[in-house]
C-alpha cells in the first residue's frame, strides 16, 4: 500500500512537472513570436521621436499578464533601450496589448513609461501596418 501511495505521488509529481515544463516552451516560444513586432513598432515609432534613437532588437519582454477587461487580451511586459545624446544608453519599460482571435493576433496597442515623462505614452501599430500577424 505504502509503495503504492509512493508511486502515485512520484507519478503526480512528474506529471505536474512534465506540463509546467511544456507550459514555459510555450510561453517562451511566444515570447519569440510576439518580440519582431514589437521590436519592428519601436524602429517605426522611433521615426516620430525627436531625440531618442532605438537600439536595434532590444526589446525584450518579461512576463505576460492577462488583460482586466477581456480574456482574449494579453500584455506583454518587457523592456527595450535608446540611446539618448546627454544620457548615452537607458532601459525603459514597456507593454503592448495583443488580442488573441482564432485566425491569428491582433497587435493593438504599445506603450512606453520613460522615467523623464510622468505619463505613459503610447501609439496604435496598426498606424504603421503592424496591427494583425498570423500564427
Amino acid at each position: 500500500m505504502k509503495n503504492t501511495i509512493c508511486l502515485m505521488s512520484l507519478t503526480v509529481i512528474f506529471l505536474s512537472f512534465f506540463s509546467t515544463a511544456n507550459a514555459q516552451d510555450d510561453v517562451e516560444q511566444l515570447k519569440r513570436v510576439l518580440q519582431g513586432p514589437i521590436n519592428n513598432a519601436f524602429h517605426r515609432w522611433d521615426d516620430e521621436w525627436s531625440v531618442d534613437e532605438y537600439i536595434d532588437e532590444s526589446a525584450v519582454i518579461s512576463y505576460f499578464s492577462e488583460s482586466e477587461y477581456s480574456t482574449d487580451q494579453l500584455w506583454a511586459n518587457g523592456s527595450f533601450k535608446v540611446s539618448r545624446p546627454w544620457m548615452g544608453t537607458i532601459k525603459i519599460q514597456f507593454r503592448a496589448k495583443f488580442s488573441i482571435t482564432d485566425s491569428g493576433i491582433y497587435f493593438q496597442q504599445l506603450c512606453y513609461t520613460d522615467g523623464s515623462v510622468e505619463d505613459e505614452d503610447c501609439t496604435d501599430p496598426s498606424s504603421y501596418g503592424l496591427g494583425f500577424f498570423g500564427f
